[in-house]
């Protein structure tokens, strides 16, 4: 997942002597700032390949390059007057999205589920339970809700990524948020599913599997550009394709897929991305490492292999969002079975 910025960057950026990048994740803006030295800009921008400078000019019109040389962007003008150009356009950006930024209330209530109300949903017995593991056929999607977990808390979130929701950043303080994005309470408007799909493993066919530690709760369209957004807690306890598996996460996998996401999305990389890490009190079993300090010398301990010891780890829900979350994989179990009606809808 980093290799790609990381590649960005380095062809970007590839002859400058002074680069400084401060992070901003997390900020209004959730972006990148970089500033470069004027040396060798000339130089570096004319070694760019073409993509790179399409994704700097994209960067400068939407006023995500705070600082730099405007110029090495592919002819958009002195650095003092494109700067000045972009800060006005972004100020009056940021006032039209500040009058469509809705409360939270009001974003749960106009949600527009559009996958649970035109594909098939599993037909579940009555008496059965909807987690218990098991192989769906003739659906798209099982109806399930998160399991509550134990005094959530923030963890942390990205104000950009509400903003391109249309929330209202000022919400991801409140205990509503918490309890909406830890999976305890599903407000009118949102409702859990969780979706099946198969895949290959190791070059053989896997079978079903399915969303086994995830649920979408909703979808959602900003009132400004009218883009859909999926909403999917990660996390959030058992599914019918958890496969015996408790279908949670724990915080520290959960920090690194925030934190990796934003920064590719500052980054100018079309990745799927994070609002919030929502910790709790659950402690999550996981497979870890033996303890082996002191095979490797002094202050060079060697981990043990493989992960086969079990130790606590404090427990987290991802509240990750994409345009869809359809895969390759759906497709392909229902062309597997011959589900054909399932595959054209």
């Amino acid at each position: 997942h980093l290799c790609l910025p990381l590649l960005a960057l380095f062809l970007a950026l590839p002859f400058s002597s002074s680069i400084s990048c401060q992070g901003t994740i997390g900020s209004n803006s959730g972006l990148y700032m970089l500033h470069r030295s004027r040396g060798a800009a000339s130089l570096a921008a004319r070694s760019r390949p073409r993509w790179i400078k399409t994704m700097m000019k994209k960067q400068l019109a939407g006023g995500r390059l705070l600082q730099g040389v405007v110029r090495d962007a592919g002819g958009m003008g002195d650095t003092k007057q494109g700067l000045a150009s972009l800060k006005s356009a972004r100020s009056q950006s940021t006032k039209v999205q500040a009058t469509a930024l809705r409360p939270l209330v009001e974003f749960t209530e106009k949600a527009d589920n559009s996958f649970i109300s035109k594909l098939k949903e599993e037909e579940i017995p009555e008496k059965l339970d909807p987690r218990r593991p098991r192989e769906v056929k003739g659906a798209h999607f099982t109806r399930v809700d998160p399991e509550p977990v134990p005094n959530p808390y923030l963890v942390g979130a990205s104000p950009s990524c509400a903003q391109m929701l249309g929330l209202d950043p000022k919400e991801l303080d409140s205990d509503e948020f918490l309890q909406v994005f830890s999976g305890n309470e599903l407000p009118k408007g949102f409702a859990g599913w969780a979706s099946v799909y198969g895949c290959h493993c190791g070059g053989q066919w896997f079978g079903q599997l399915g969303d086994g530690r995830a649920m979408s709760i909703g979808e959602v369209m900003n009132p400004t550009s009218s883009h859909r957004y999926e909403l999917q807690l990660k996390g959030c306890g058992r599914t019918p394709y958890s496969r015996q598996f408790d279908g949670r996460a724990v915080l520290r996998s959960s920090i690194r897929e925030f934190l990796a996401s934003e920064s590719m999305a500052a980054l100018g990389v079309p990745t799927t991305r994070s609002l919030c890490i929502i910790g709790h009190k659950e402690q999550i079993m996981r497979a870890w490492y033996p303890d082996s300090k002191g095979r490797g010398g002094v202050g060079q301990p060697v981990r043990g292999f493989p992960p086969n010891q079990l130790v606590e780890e404090p427990g987290a829900v991802l509240c990750r969002v994409s345009e869809s979350f359809i895969r390759f994989g759906q497709l392909e179990l229902f062309w597997k079975r011959g589900e054909s009606a399932l595959l054209c809808e």
